[in-house]
């Protein structure tokens, strides 16, 4: 029987088919692979500003995204002039009274000096005109007891200027200084809370996805934008048991990849401690059920790889 030219090459190309995926080669398989940032919100608020969009590049710092922080801000305005208050009042107690006060004292103490002048005169007189028998001991008396009067009262008002002019006592100034740290702590913990209703990026890179648009409500702990920085892109292969010898942590290999042009070097950062089977994202028929362990390289140009993109590893004798 004989065969037409069309099963005949049919066949021919099954053959040749057969003989190249049953054909081993140095290169090991792998992936692109990269650690995203999930940039989320810590307590459940509003979505009000949203900064970037997919595909954006961010520097470290940029301002990603704001909930809504209206009541965070009113309560740091209180928290503010709660501060400027205690503040006010350690100065108060350490300087002590102030000068109009101290001037109000001293001029009550001008007035006791000018009645004490006259009552001491008065005395004088009734001391006088009672050894002429003028006057009786009663006035004598009442002249005398009014004259110590005023001179105690003297003493009491020159004391109390001399406290003006102090500071407080130290334990009320100690107490004025906890209401102070008390204050500044609410205030600081206020400021927190605005900073974590505020997304920013930790490092630069870019945006590979936004969870959220303006107007919606994000549950705290869920990701409104998600981050890929370029040294987070790492090459992710596979090294059958018989190749794992050849590979060591911080040894480079060369990765190959359709439009990257000349080989890209990788230094090995992770080498799996167990072994696993050929994962299917890189099955060929030579390759499938074979023992593989898991290899992490970072590669030191990352320019024109991209996550998910199939690549072929070599490693460097």
């Amino acid at each position: 029987m004989r065969l037409g030219p069309y099963p005949v090459l049919a066949l021919l190309a099954v053959a040749l088919t057969g003989c190249f995926w049953e054909t081993e080669t140095d290169l090991l398989q792998g992936y692109v692979e990269g650690d995203f940032l999930d940039i989320g919100a810590e307590e459940t608020a509003r979505l009000v500003d949203l900064g970037v969009a997919r595909g954006d590049t961010v520097a470290a710092g940029a301002a990603l995204f704001r909930l809504d922080d209206s009541d965070a801000r009113t309560a740091r305005k209180e928290a503010a002039a709660k501060l400027s208050q205690a503040k006010a009042l350690l100065a108060d107690l350490k300087v002590g009274k102030r000068q109009e006060e101290v001037d109000v004292l001293q001029a009550q103490r001008d007035e006791i000096v000018a009645s004490l002048s006259r009552a001491r005169r008065d005395w004088q007189r009734y001391q006088t005109l009672h050894e002429a028998a003028v006057v009786s001991d009663a006035n004598t008396d009442s002249a005398e007891e009014r004259f110590k009067m005023l001179q105690s009262r003297l003493e009491s008002m020159e004391a109390q200027i001399e406290v003006a002019r102090l500071a407080a006592r130290p334990d009320a100034i100690s107490a004025a200084e906890s209401a102070v740290d008390a204050a500044a702590a609410a205030l600081a913990r206020i400021d927190a809370r605005i900073t974590r209703l505020s997304g920013v990026a930790p490092l630069s890179g870019s945006v590979q996805d936004t969870y959220y648009e303006p107007g919606e409500v994000v549950p705290a702990g869920r990701p409104v934008v998600s981050v890929l920085p370029p040294d987070n892109l790492k090459v992710r292969f596979f090294v059958p048991q018989e190749r794992l010898s050849e590979v060591e942590l911080g040894k480079l290999v060369s990765i190959f990849c359709d439009g990257c042009g000349d080989a890209v070097p990788a230094k090995v950062t992770f080498i799996s401690q167990s072994a696993e089977f050929t994962p299917p994202v890189i099955y060929s028929v030579h390759a499938r059920q074979k023992l593989v362990y898991l290899i992490e390289a970072h590669p030191e140009d990352v320019d024109g790889l991209k996550v998910g993109q199939p690549v072929d590893v070599e490693l460097n004798p």
